[in-house]
């Protein structure tokens, strides 16, 4: 499971009403899928992802740590993803491209590297960063 560890924290314009935390994801070299992440509670923002060897991120969703998993679907029952224009090149990719409902309410969740054809093994190690807001 990934702890969060806090990247950037600066509030130039005075004491915010929500923080934003850039939490590191890792998908290792020759691996298909992140570890479990666990948000506690923040909403999922977006993401920063570094060039990639895939051409789409999908998602599972836990209630209990990762010891079930379930895949993340859109409103027609489909997988959500998210599909990387140009896979070579670091991208943001706002959330409101994936399920609000994911971004808003699950609190661990796996990030999985894919093709049309199936999973793909990053051919180098990546870390995408999320920006979780926390909202007091």
């Amino acid at each position: 499971m990934i702890n969060l560890p806090i990247i950037e924290k600066s509030f130039p314009f005075g004491e915010p009403t929500s923080t934003r935390l850039f939490i590191p994801v890792p998908i290792q070299q020759n691996f298909v899928q992140s570890d479990m992440i666990d948000v506690h509670g923040g909403t999922v923002m977006g993401m920063y992802v570094p060039a990639m060897t895939a051409a789409l991120l999908r998602f599972t969703a836990s209630v209990d740590g990762g010891a079930t998993e379930s895949v993340v679907v859109n409103r027609n029952g489909t997988p959500a993803s998210v599909t990387l224009i140009v896979p070579a090149q670091p991208s943001y990719i706002a959330f409101d491209e994936i399920p609000r409902a994911m971004a808003e309410a699950v609190r661990w969740f796996r990030i999985h590297s894919y093709n049309a054809a199936g999973p793909v093994a990053e051919a180098a190690a990546r870390t995408i960063t999320l920006v979780v807001k926390y909202t007091s």
